[in-house]
């Protein structure tokens, strides 16, 4: 298993250089991009049929330790655990919520009341679930910057389809964004091979 979703291969390297830039630089609409690139790419259909957060979960932070030395999952502290901690080479550290919608919930991403919804019933909760419970509090006293994520998927289009950035520092502010699909037609090849004639 593990095999199967190990990203190499076929542009593989440079996807995850990629994700590795825009985490570094706090780009989470590209990083969501490239994420779900690689989920595209790297995870066959019969993979996905049963996926839950767990599998998402393990799958990220997997392609996140080819990227990173300090990866952690469902790190524990006082008020319960986070489900993702990395730490950039920028030496930020990145508390990432994934929440999942169930195939019963898939929406129409491309509605605006679709967006208001993702806010209110997941970006939000997910967002003060990091802040109330203190999930990379760990971090603080290390004199570490402590940025929080959350990702959004969705079970049936096997995709980020939403994430929020936030500050700890309520004055900084949030952002928020919906990720569209991979374009896979791009990948498909649009030349007629050549055949040569046998002499």
């Amino acid at each position: 298993m593990q095999e199967r979703i190990k990203a190499q291969g076929n542009g593989a390297s440079e996807l995850k250089s990629k994700l590795a830039q825009a985490l570094d630089y706090n780009q989470f609409d590209q990083a969501c991009k490239h994420l779900n690139e690689l989920l595209a790419d790297r995870i066959l259909y019969d993979v996905f049929s049963n996926a839950s957060e767990a599998f998402y979960r393990t799958v990220f932070s997997m392609w996140f330790q080819e990227l990173y030395k300090d990866v952690r999952q469902k790190t524990h502290n006082y008020r319960g655990r986070s489900d993702i901690e990395l730490t950039t080479h920028q030496g930020q550290v990145i508390v990432i919520e994934l929440k999942l919608i169930p195939k019963n919930g898939h929406r129409d991403y491309t509605l605006a009341e679709t967006s208001e919804w993702l806010i209110q019933n997941l970006l939000l909760p997910a967002n003060l679930q990091i802040c109330n419970n203190g999930y990379g509090v760990n971090y603080h006293n290390e004199g570490k910057a402590v940025l929080g994520v959350v990702i959004v998927l969705d079970a049936k289009e096997h995709r980020i389809v939403a994430w929020r950035e936030f500050n700890p520092d309520p004055t900084i502010g949030v952002r928020d964004g919906i990720v569209p699909p991979v374009n896979l037609k791009n990948k498909l090849v649009t030349k007629k091979p050549t055949i040569k004639k046998r002499p």
